[in-house]
């Protein structure tokens, strides 16, 4: 994680989405959310906790408050772990009691997904009635203290940015890979 945000790749790469998608908050939230809950399908969501960090600059880019970084991350993963569609518990759950393993896994990403889009409505309802004034952030002082640390995002995306955050995602995937082999195999060497 600091290797990312020290390098710049993860500000670069935000920036770039954030210029990109032009100011379309709900794609953004939706994206965002969807991606936290994406990569927590084999993960819990207190994994993701040094992820905060990352969404809370991203909400403060798009004019959101905190509380919307948070949310993107932790309800984001909170609905994929309570679905359970590849966590290891489950898979541990359903060899104890005989059932193939990932059995009913498209269900519970059916299911997933059915949770997944009233959260980011309610995510960016939020988001848009602090943002317009209509209603009062939930982290109000903690925003006025934080106005000097504005989230500016760089510019332009380099090559060692692009790099960078290619070799995070290979990791990330490669560590879900080969939890997801020993797992379903788990006499079978990594």
């Amino acid at each position: 994680v600091y290797i990312l945000t020290d390098s710049g790749a993860f500000q670069a790469v935000m920036g770039w989405a954030v210029r990109k998608l032009r100011g379309n908050r709900l794609i953004m939230v939706a994206g965002f959310t969807t991606l936290f809950s994406l990569v927590n399908l084999v993960l819990s969501p207190h994994s993701f906790v040094a992820f905060v960090p990352f969404s809370i600059l991203f909400a403060r880019a798009i004019g959101y408050d905190a509380m919307v970084g948070v949310a993107m991350a932790l309800l984001g993963g909170a609905v994929s772990f309570s679905t359970g569609a590849l966590l290891a518990t489950t898979v541990a759950a359903q060899t104890m009691v005989g059932l193939p393993i990932y059995s009913g896994a498209s269900y519970r990403l059916l299911c997933m997904a059915v949770l997944l889009i009233p959260t980011i409505l309610y995510i960016y309802r939020y988001g848009e009635q602090t943002r317009t004034g209509k209603r009062a952030s939930l982290v109000a002082d903690l925003e006025r203290q934080e106005q000097g640390a504005s989230a500016e995002l760089p510019s332009e995306v380099h090559f060692h940015h692009i790099l960078t955050m290619l070799l995070f995602v290979i990791t990330i995937g490669l560590c879900i890979y080969l939890s997801l082999i020993h797992i379903s195999e788990p006499t079978r060497p990594i």
